[in-house]
């Protein structure tokens, strides 16, 4: 399994760099910012930003038939979903370790940060990133990795519909 995981590692390391690039910039920009709810939409963005490299990682195996060629490995086709969301979690803890740039920044530059602003962008990216693998990659293993971004795009959608649905509940 581990060599899956680092299959969907390399198809993904340039967008990885790409995603670190964009949430470096939006670090930057959060010294800027004075309102705390920015600042928590900052850390929500840096920790989604990487989310787009699921839809990257399908589309390049579907590309090069790899999805097709790694069926036919010597494991079972539980551990190449397994290994999927295994690199999905890691995932997500990278785009969390992306948005500690921005709390050293921050904290560099003397801005205004509370426990409240933190829990709120930590939450609503957590919930995001890990709404969307959730509705994303069962729709991607059921109708391919062709339409990946369009799918991304609606699982998006779906998943901060789910996150204000939650919020109307609470």
């Amino acid at each position: 399994m581990k060599g899956l995981v680092l299959n969907n590692f390399y198809a993904m390391q340039n967008n990885i760099k790409i995603s670190f690039v964009i949430s470096l910039l939006l670090a930057i920009v959060s010294v800027g910012l004075k309102e705390p709810k920015l600042i928590s939409m900052v850390i929500a963005a840096q920790i989604f930003v990487i989310m787009g490299n699921i839809a990257t990682t399908m589309h390049v195996d579907e590309a090069s038939k790899w999805n097709k060629m790694e069926i036919t490995l010597p494991v079972k086709r539980r551990d190449i979903v397994t290994a999927k969301y295994v690199s999905f979690m890691l995932l997500v803890l990278l785009g969390i370790s992306f948005s500690l740039p921005t709390l050293l920044i921050l904290e560099i530059s003397g801005s205004e940060m509370n426990a409240v602003m933190l829990l709120d962008g930590y939450s609503f990216g957590l919930s995001i990133t890990i709404n969307t693998i959730a509705i994303l990659y069962p729709l991607i293993l059921k109708f391919g990795a062709k339409e990946s971004e369009t799918m991304l795009m609606l699982a998006v959608g779906a998943a901060i519909g789910v996150r204000f649905a939650v919020w109307g509940v609470l």
